[in-house]
C-alpha cells in the first residue's frame, strides 16, 4: 500500500510498509481519516500511517509524539521501481 523509508535519529533507518490493517487502525485511532484522505496526504497524515505500521510491526516502541520527535521519512521513491523510465 504505502511504503516510506523511516530514518531514525539513532540507529539504522528501515522500510515500513502501511497495509490495510494499519490504515484500519489509523483511521480508528484519529477522528475523522478516511482512506480518501491518502490521496492528498500531508506530512503529519503520513507520520500517523507509518507510526501505525511501525508500532504493529515492532519495529518502533513509543508514542507517536516520540515516533514524530524522533526520526525522519524519506519520501523519495527508488527510481529502479518504475520500468517506464
Amino acid at each position: 500500500m504505502i511504503t516510506v523509508r523511516v530514518v531514525p535519529d539513532e540507529g539504522e533507518p528501515f522500510d515500513v510498509t502501511a497495509t490495510a490493517r494499519d490504515i484500519v487502525i489509523w483511521e480508528k485511532t484519529h477522528k475523522g481519516r478516511k482512506l480518501s484522505d491518502i490521496e492528498d496526504a500531508s506530512m503529519t497524515l503520513l507520520y500517523e500511517l507509518a507510526y501505525s505500521a511501525a508500532s504493529r510491526q515492532k519495529l518502533f516502541t513509543g508514542s507517536e509524539a516520540e515516533f514524530m520527535a524522533s526520526v525522519d521519512l524519506d519520501m523519495r521513491q527508488d527510481d529502479a521501481a518504475d520500468p517506464t523510465k
